[in-house]
């Protein structure tokens, strides 16, 4: 069967594997492993989920369109949750920690009902991601302004570069209009991001 966007597609199967393969190797026996792994874990359920839509199914009017991609967007809230837990628990006391993530637990709920009510745009899980990558860079940011530890700078790295492939992706831009459009270059570059934000949370997983 012949891809429908096979750049889109594949670049999307490329994430999915490489953030499961983080799922897996990460420690689960600690708290920050753990989240860390509910991030990667989601994030390659969204980008399997995302691929079969551009690869098999681009027609939007479609019901698989429709199902495949209402899963996908609710992956990402999923994603932003672990982002947010790990936050709390890397930033803020025990108790206020819990606390946060319950209160992101029902943002998720609330943002669930909102892409289960009709057909949203990828903005949609952008605006829902920003938030726990912002709150998750500003941990990153005043951990490394604390101990100068070299892989939370390259954590707080990849979670920029996270911003910049949303920005590229929502201006459209691409490296070529058919063979890599803005969508896969948006993969790449998520790529390249979670392989750095991977390497923080090893270290950081080791010393917590």
């Amino acid at each position: 069967m012949i891809l429908a966007e096979p750049d889109v597609a594949l670049t999307d199967l490329g994430l999915a594997l490489e953030s499961g393969a983080f799922a897996v190797i990460l420690d689960r026996t600690r708290p920050v492993g753990r989240h860390f792994t509910l991030f990667f874990a989601a994030t390659a359920t969204a980008s399997v989920l995302g691929g079969a839509v551009h690869g098999f199914f681009p027609d939007p009017a479609s019901p698989a369109s429709h199902a495949l991609w209402r899963a996908a967007l609710l992956a990402i809230g999923v994603a932003a949750l672990g982002a947010c837990a790990a936050a709390a628990h890397l930033g803020l006391r025990e108790g206020v920690a819990r606390r946060v993530v319950r209160i992101a637990m029902l943002e998720l709920a609330v943002y669930a009902a909102i892409v289960l009510s009709g057909d949203r745009p990828f903005a949609v899980a952008v605006c829902e991601y920003l938030p726990a990558a912002l709150f998750l860079l500003a941990v990153l940011i005043a951990r490394f302004a604390r101990r100068r530890e070299g892989a939370v700078l390259v954590g707080a790295a990849g979670l920029g570069l996270t911003f910049v492939a949303s920005g590229l992706q929502q201006a459209g831009v691409g490296l070529h209009p058919r063979w890599f459009n803005h969508n896969a270059l948006y993969h790449l570059l998520e790529g390249i991001a979670f392989a750095m934000l991977y390497w923080c949370a090893r270290a950081l997983d080791r010393r917590t």
